[in-house]
């Protein structure tokens, strides 16, 4: 018993520490959406085996709103990126084009963004597509097949 004792201490923080770690998140795929609207469309469309976040807080102003680092570090993470474009998420621009093929814009999927007039700037459509129905449906269509590309052991 006595020769034991010293090791107690060692198989109790042994134990805590294996205890807290977590890897099912780890091995868990995750895509990350800039706003909470299109999160909820993920989790639908995924279901329980990806992990799915938001950025931007819902009582936060989209185009206002700052990343924070760790906010960078989820896109840099994730296997899908959903945006909405139309320049809602003006802080997240550089970070959504260092994303690359693993971001996924709404409005450009729906063909929305307008090119810029001669005088540089642009006029775009409503940014809330989520609100409406027909262009949300089409949304949905969309991004049900880019998910299944991105999560093809997810079936249908």
């Amino acid at each position: 018993m006595r020769r034991s004792l010293p090791l107690m201490p060692a198989l109790f923080l042994l134990l805590a520490v294996w205890g807290c770690t977590d890897t099912s998140a780890r091995k868990r795929k995750l895509v990350v959406a800039t706003i909470y609207p299109y999160e909820l469309l993920a989790r639908q469309l995924v279901g329980a085996g990806v992990e799915v976040q938001t950025l931007i807080p819902p009582n936060a102003s989209p185009p206002t709103w700052s990343p924070r680092p760790s906010d960078l570090k989820a896109i840099r993470a994730a296997t899908l990126v959903i945006s909405n474009g139309l320049g809602l998420e003006t802080q997240l621009q550089q970070a959504l084009r260092d994303a690359g093929d693993k971001h996924v814009c709404v409005a450009e999927m729906l063909d929305m963004e307008e090119p810029a007039h001669p005088g540089g700037h642009a006029h775009s459509a409503n940014p809330h597509v989520w609100l409406s129905p027909r262009l949300l449906s089409q949304a949905t269509l969309q991004l049900s097949k880019r998910l299944q590309g991105s999560f093809p052991e997810l079936g249908d």
